[in-house]
């Protein structure tokens, strides 16, 4: 094993990932923007699957050549399509409501309730 090979790294591949996590947070921001702050914020059960699916295309698309930046950005718009039409169907169509979403949790800590 090369150990050198762990801890090198060379200009091309310092602008490359420079250049694709500008690119990739421009269009998180712009992706953001469009279908709202409830992408990450609220986290029931597919809002978590997004921001899992999210950071794992923001590593692989940031830290190697393929998936290209259009590919991870594509990808990401993706996820954010999908998230929509769930929010969707779940405002829509109550009885699906209840698979969508999380029921709220509430933990005994020192004897005292906190609602999570």
């Amino acid at each position: 094993m090369k150990w050198e090979a762990w801890f090198s790294i060379d200009w091309q591949q310092v602008l490359g990932i420079s250049l694709s996590a500008i690119g990739f947070y421009l269009g998180l921001m712009l992706f953001t923007r469009l279908m709202g702050l409830r992408s990450f914020s609220k986290l029931s059960s597919h809002d978590f699957a997004m921001t899992v699916g999210i950071g794992s295309i923001l590593a692989s698309t940031v830290l190697s050549d393929t998936p290209s930046l259009m590919q991870g950005l594509f990808a990401v718009a993706v996820l954010f399509v999908i998230q929509g039409v769930i929010s969707f169907i779940r405002r829509k169509f109550k009885p699906l409501k209840s698979l969508i979403d999380n029921r709220a949790i509430i933990w005994p800590m020192a004897s005292i309730l906190v609602e999570i």
